[in-house]
């Protein structure tokens, strides 16, 4: 019975995981359907309100509370609109940079959404190391640095992780419908 048990589990288990490639070239297997996010920046839930009907932060369990130091008028529409987002655990105040790892640890997240920035930081490589040896999967987009390359390719990866291919897909044409037309 018990081998029944965990043949079952393990059968599970491989069809609930996918592959995806991150924007940095990173095959990572994750969860089909994610659903304890830790994102690297909180300014994430700008893409994320475009991907996730009704509230953007609905599978989010922790995050550097840099939206609200950065952009504090966005920070309060969100919160008036989905006042828990003020639970959602703070991993730190600016970002990536200042992300307390034991914290993120302890949320026991089954995928890390994590920022690329324009410089990597020593930091930043421990916090992805730990993350590994946790076997908790990481995955990389940028939303900042490269725009003109990485915007697209960023939404397809966040749409295919979240499995929001249809919304991500529905905006990427619109985005690419404006870029033709600025380069007209």
């Amino acid at each position: 019975m018990r081998l029944l048990l965990l043949i079952f589990l393990l059968c599970t288990w491989a069809v609930s995981a996918k592959t995806i490639t991150d924007i940095t070239g990173q095959r990572i297997e994750i969860p089909d359907n994610p659903q304890r996010i830790v994102l690297g920046e909180s300014r994430m839930l700008y893409t994320l309100a475009l991907l996730e009907p009704g509230y953007p932060a609905a599978r989010v369990v922790g995050w550097p509370l840099d939206l609200k130091k950065y952009d504090p008028q966005s920070w309060a529409l969100y919160t008036d609109k989905f006042p828990q987002m003020t639970h959602i655990p703070a991993l730190g105040s600016t970002g990536l940079r200042d992300i307390n790892p034991e914290k993120v640890l302890e949320l026991a997240p089954d995928l890390v959404i994590l920022p690329v920035l324009a410089k990597t930081t020593h930091e930043e490589i421990a916090l992805i190391s730990l993350l590994k040896q946790a076997h908790i999967p990481v995955i990389r987009v940028d939303l900042r640095v490269d725009l003109l390359n990485h915007t697209i390719p960023s939404l397809r990866l966040l749409g295919e992780a979240l499995n929001r291919q249809d919304r991500a897909e529905a905006f990427i044409s619109l985005y690419q419908s404006h870029m033709d037309r600025i380069h007209q």
